[in-house]
């Protein structure tokens, strides 16, 4: 058996272990002895939850899985929950809905329309050179509070700073074009907190399947040798290995090149930049109420059912922190609080924009205590107006605080320094800013047996995701059953890739062609004069029509 080392139990990391450990020689026996090294108690990285001290659900941020996400959805087919369901059981639609007290203007909507036509019709090297604008910038002329600007936080990104290539290739070639020409198409949120509803089985899964899972395990020390690691030190303990696999944090990778020469070529070098401008924080706080609170069934239908869907989960365009709130009571088939029958409702509430200062204490997200935290957010959700609006008319009250059950303490890996008075984390978030593409490493290195599973890593989708991380993972795995592909039955499968949408390749080739003679994107002056034909057409049919009448 071939030894396999697996630093990080993220979603990336895990995937590399589910399909490596499917690995089988010819006479039916696994391929490769397999061991995660995970530095906290449990699998799962940033998208794993917890329950606080009375029980209560928690999470580190709102988490939604995208109808573009075929790999993470094809491992949850594979993970059993029972003899006849999986954890794609767990999974239920998402029901989305806007709120914003600044309904946009026609100039809003014109702007943004021609911003998205544009990087859709884009070829893929220009769309390429996009990624060094952010998606804010490329909305020049909108209302800051328009809907279109929070397609970043809606990404999990940052509203100032996302690249605009990735709003254009996820936002709206994966995740809302297709709904254009398929009202069957949704998302997904799941029907427990996370670990419970695909963590905890996956585990389990993952340990039938003899992969060894160590926690509490720090990678600390790598040792190369003409392109070759030879062993790693984890807890002061040597690990030795055929094939090792970074699944790690980019702040993290960033130390172990920091402390590694044979690491420090281009492709690593570029890791210490990508650490200071891709991190982000984002952050949820869980609120529960005494009584469900429903915001409608309007525009949410199911075509399986013929029935209308209730909303479960909503953004506040407008709100400085770019507020998501996700409806625990609306989607979940388990307790909220083990421990206080009497909350009824919950709902998670993510502030996804850090350094804007809030309404109350005119301070941002980042430099709140605790404290001013749940009062600025709950400040954010109680002013707006279409929020409130939408409560009385579905519910017969306010939202009001006299509701409030309790509010859950903040994820554990988070602090407030009192000397510094600032919001300080050990677990920041990746996000994909603009100019970070260049910056991302390939998921092969030139250590002949390193590999990189991470979302990050430049061969995935442009959104830090669990899908990106699962592209990763199967990615990695594929390239190491490919070299031992003589000594196994069947090699790990290349991950699901979605291409860019087919109806609009006419125009992408129009633009390969301007981009190499370095015009700009003539796709929107195209649009405008076909509409311009067809008009004097249509008005020259109906002149003939008169004079004839």
């Amino acid at each position: 058996m071939k030894k396999v080392a697996i630093f990080g139990g993220g979603v990336g990391g895990c995937t590399v272990a589910h399909e490596l450990s499917k690995c089988l020689t010819p006479s039916n026996e696994q391929y490769y002895d397999i061991t995660i090294y995970e530095k906290k108690d449990e699998i799962g990285g940033l998208a794993r939850s917890s329950r606080d001290s009375d029980g209560c659900a928690t999470e580190y941020c709102w988490r939604v899985y995208f109808s573009f996400y075929k790999n993470v959805f094809k491992i949850m087919s594979e993970i059993p929950i029972s003899s006849s369901e999986n954890v794609l059981s767990n999974l239920i639609e998402c029901r989305h809905k806007n709120f914003s007290d600044q309904p946009g203007s026609l100039k809003d909507n014109i702007i943004a329309a021609k911003t998205i036509f544009n990087g859709m019709t884009s070829c893929d090297a220009r769309l390429d050179e996009m990624d060094k604008v952010s998606w804010w910038t490329a909305l020049d002329g909108v209302n800051n509070y328009h809907v279109t600007r929070a397609v970043a936080p809606w990404l999990g990104g940052d509203r100032y700073n996302y690249s605009y290539k990735s709003v254009i290739k996820v936002g709206f070639e994966l995740d809302m074009y297709p709904g254009v020409f398929d009202s069957t198409v949704s998302n997904y949120v799941t029907t427990k907190p996370t670990s419970e509803a695909w963590f905890t089985p996956w585990t389990r899964h993952l340990l039938k399947n003899n992969v060894k899972i160590k926690f509490g395990k720090v990678l600390q020390r790598v040792n190369i040798s003409s392109n070759v690691i030879y062993d790693c030190i984890v807890n002061g303990e040597k690990i030795v290995a055929d094939y090792y696999v970074f699944a790690l944090p980019v702040e993290v990778l960033s130390n172990i090149v920091r402390i590694t020469p044979q690491l420090q070529t281009e492709q690593f070098l570029k890791i210490h930049k990508l650490k200071d401008v891709a991190l982000h924080m984002q952050l949820s706080f869980q609120v529960y109420f005494n009584r469900s609170i429903s915001l409608g069934k309007e525009g949410s239908y199911d075509y399986s059912t013929k029935k209308k869907i209730e909303i479960n989960s909503f953004l506040i365009a407008d709100s400085p922190w770019d507020i998501i709130v996700l409806q625990y009571d609306k989607i979940y088939d388990t307790k909220l609080c083990k421990n206080i029958p009497g909350a009824r409702g919950g709902w998670s509430v993510a502030a996804c924009t850090a350094y804007i200062p809030g309404i109350i204490f005119g301070k941002p997200f980042n430099k709140c205590n605790y404290d001013e935290i749940i009062i600025e957010l709950w400040a954010q959700m109680y002013r707006s107006k279409s929020l409130q609006e939408c409560v009385m008319k579905n519910n017969g009250c306010r939202l009001e605080k006299s509701l409030i059950v309790k509010w859950s303490p903040m994820w554990p890996t988070y602090k407030f320094d009192d000397t510094t008075q600032t919001l300080t984390t050990e677990e920041p978030k990746f996000t994909n800013n603009a100019g970070t593409y260049t910056l991302r490493p390939s998921f092969k290195t030139h250590i002949d047996n390193l590999f990189i599973a991470t979302a990050y890593v430049k061969e995935t989708i442009d959104i830090f995701s669990m899908e990106a991380a699962s592209i990763a993972g199967k990615y990695v795995a594929h390239a190491i059953s490919e070299i031992d592909r003589f000594n196994i039955r069947i090699t790990a499968p290349l991950p699901v890739m979605v291409d860019r949408p087919m109806l609009l390749v006419p125009f992408r080739a129009l633009d390969s062609i301007s981009y190499k003679l370095g015009l700009p994107n003539i796709s929107i002056l195209i649009i405008i004069v076909i509409v311009i034909i067809i008009i004097l057409f249509l008005w020259s049919k109906l002149k003939k029509v008169r004079i004839f009448s």
